[in-house]
């Protein structure tokens, strides 16, 4: 059996939204429930076993994608998830993050008025062949991920749905019977729409069904053989505990196997496409008066059904409201160790979700900041941030300014600066487009007065520093600030490297005569990435224990 629970959060007010189909409680021998675990752009492609073990693929696979599937990649892991299972290479679930069962999709397709019953609610009459209409590829996020409504949303609605994930290439296919072969499994989806896009404004579906985050699936991807008759799963939806949506795929007009073919007759079907196929009476816009999510209304909390259920939460938050909603997503450079692993740790503990990358290391997205092609690929991979923090860095040569290189100084501002740069250039655009983000740059006291042979090290950072207060300055009217901590000496790996006397020195012109901890920048910078800070821009905060110049 298989549930979703999606919560609504519109201006601080809540909306929760239960919704599932039950599937078989007994799995056949062969079949399976796929996964995708762990941080955004980090899942590890994993395999089910019960409620909370799992079998990691990721040493053998490296996603559920158009490339495994397409391979016969199920076939190939069957044996192998029994033989880890048997020896007990096993992990626990535990709360560890649950994306999406697939990676983003070439394509997702979606059958309106696909259900009779929907139809009828609808006022419409119950279509001769599938009506279809798509949806970005980018709306699909995680069962327990965020969702965000646009801008100008007014009428966001709901749709249980049951996703078909495409296994092989499917064009011109020739009968409905063959369609079995061409399907690597379902999952549930929640078509989340807003109306007044999607009905008021020229009739296209697209755009009302488009935006990011609209289409949370999951958790998991359940291998065809599970399902004796596809045509018997019950569908249902609840609102703050009330029952809104109930169906069963059997009052399905066109079925799955119908559906991919009818699809496959006017475009290529590629492996890991996705098929959403409609829904069941009990959307918002079919009650009178309309039952919609909005911003402003006032909405309880409910809980997730219990029994053998697969839970989903989403969070969904209006963009011009975020200032007064938890913030979702942070990207943070550097994030393997120091001041960057210290600000990962405080901004999850707020609930926030962090993406950590850096040049190596465990648990971490692998990014070299010095790349911009490579940054630019990471911003399409994890798609839009909220917060962004900058702390990736290197010290450089502890020299005399006589004794340095033009190597040497290549190689600092690279990181220092180009590297900030970068991913500025990156991720701040879609802060701006939604009117919302907050940028902190890891800037040093070094920077600002000079620390003797650290030149190279000092220019770079009161490059960051310069850098800050344009960038504040220029987007101080979009939403978005940018801001800078300048920490004095701080107790990193980073500054194991320093020279004693060096240390010694910098030390000495601190007032409270002790280094810094990361625990203490992590919790100014988490402060400068909240929605608490609003009037600040451009503004460099020393953390120094004193030690300030300017």
């Amino acid at each position: 059996m298989s549930s979703s629970k999606s919560t609504f959060i519109i201006e601080a007010f809540q909306t929760l939204l239960q919704s599932g189909v039950w599937f078989p409680k007994h799995l056949g021998e062969a079949s399976m429930r796929l996964m995708r675990i762990g941080a955004v752009g980090a899942e590890k492609p994993s395999v089910l076993l019960d409620a909370d073990n799992y079998v990691d693929l990721s040493d053998l696979v490296h996603d559920f994608d158009e490339e495994f599937f397409g391979s016969g990649g199920v076939s190939r892991i069957t044996p192998i998830v029994a033989e880890r299972a048997r020896a007990g290479a096993v992990n626990s679930l535990g709360s560890q993050r649950i994306g999406a069962p697939i990676a983003r999709p070439h394509q997702i397709i979606c059958v309106g008025l696909n259900f009779a019953d929907h139809a009828a609610e609808s006022g419409q009459a119950v279509p001769e062949e599938p009506i279809l209409f798509s949806k970005s590829p980018n709306t699909i996020v995680g069962p327990n991920d965020d969702v965000r409504l646009p801008r100008g949303s007014t009428k966001a609605d709901w749709e249980v749905e049951l996703g078909i994930v495409i296994g092989s290439r499917a064009s011109y296919l020739d009968d409905p019977a063959q369609v079995r072969d061409h399907i690597a499994g379902y999952m549930l989806v929640n078509d989340i729409s807003e109306r007044a896009f999607q009905l008021e404004r020229g009739g296209q579906w697209l755009k009302g069904k488009s935006a990011e985050t609209f289409n949370p699936a999951g958790p998991w991807l359940a291998t065809p053989d599970e399902f004796e008759n596809i045509l018997s799963l019950d569908m249902w939806l609840d609102v703050n505990g009330i029952r809104r949506q109930v169906g069963s795929t059997a009052t399905m007009i066109f079925d799955p196997y119908v559906i991919v073919h009818y699809v496959s007759q006017f475009l290529v079907l590629e492996p890991g496409d996705l098929i959403n196929t409609g829904t069941p009476p009990g959307v918002g816009l079919g009650f009178d008066p309309a039952d919609l999510v909005a911003p402003g209304r006032r909405h309880g909390t409910g809980h997730n059904r219990a029994g053998h259920a697969a839970a989903s939460s989403h969070r969904v938050v209006s963009c011009r409201a975020i200032g007064e909603a938890r913030v979702t997503r942070a990207l943070i450079t550097g994030a393997g160790r120091g001041l960057g692993a210290a600000a990962a740790d405080r901004l999850e503990r707020d609930g926030i979700e962090v993406i950590r990358v850096d040049i190596g290391g465990d648990d971490v997205l692998a990014l070299d900041v010095t790349d911009e092609e490579a940054v630019s690929r990471m911003a399409d991979r994890v798609g839009p941030v909220d917060i962004l923090i900058n702390s990736a860095g290197v010290v450089g040569p502890n020299t005399p300014l006589l004794s340095t290189t033009a190597d040497q100084w290549r190689s600092v501002l690279d990181v220092n600066v180009l590297g900030t740069v970068a991913t500025m250039r990156a991720f701040i655009p879609a802060m701006v487009e939604r009117g919302w983000g907050r940028v902190v740059n890891l800037a040093s006291m070094a920077g600002k007065d000079g620390n003797p042979n650290l030149s190279v090290y000092s220019a770079s950072k009161a490059a960051v520093i310069a850098l800050t207060k344009s960038a504040g300055k220029e987007l101080a009217t979009t939403g978005v600030l940018v801001n800078a901590v300048a920490p004095a000496v701080i107790s990193t790996p980073m500054n194991q490297d320093t020279a004693p006397d060096v240390l010694a020195h910098i030390t000495s012109l601190i007032p409270m005569k002790r280094v810094g901890t990361p625990a203490e920048v992590a919790e100014l910078i988490a402060w400068l990435s909240s929605g608490n800070v609003s009037f600040s821009t451009g503004a460099v905060y020393d953390i120094s224990g004193g030690r300030a110049t300017y």
